[in-house]
């Protein structure tokens, strides 16, 4: 059985403010990393999601300055980034 991942109210109100795309890659690098930092191309990200490589594009880069993520540096044998989650208080979304 694959593990939950939980998605809190505030998880929610903080969604509501976003576009349509930066909710479904949040959702997506959240499921991808549980508890830990998340792999993901994303190219496989516009493909699993049908979304345009452009607009995923400008997601993770929504994502990144609202800090909803975050990007470090691939590791070693990894050719992507590593993003990970970041929880906030609605009080840090802009």
């Amino acid at each position: 059985m694959a593990p939950f991942t939980p998605v809190t109210h505030n998880d929610v109100a903080i969604l509501a403010t976003l576009p349509k795309a930066s909710i479904l890659v949040w959702l997506k690098i959240r499921i991808y990393a549980g508890k830990g930092k998340a792999y993901p191309t994303r190219a496989k990200m516009a493909e699993e999601l049908d979304i345009s490589l452009p607009s995923i594009n400008r997601a993770f880069r929504d994502l990144e300055k609202r800090c909803l993520i975050k990007k470090t540096s691939a590791h070693e044998g990894v050719k992507n980034n590593a993003y990970t989650v970041i929880k906030n208080d609605l009080l840090t979304i802009k």
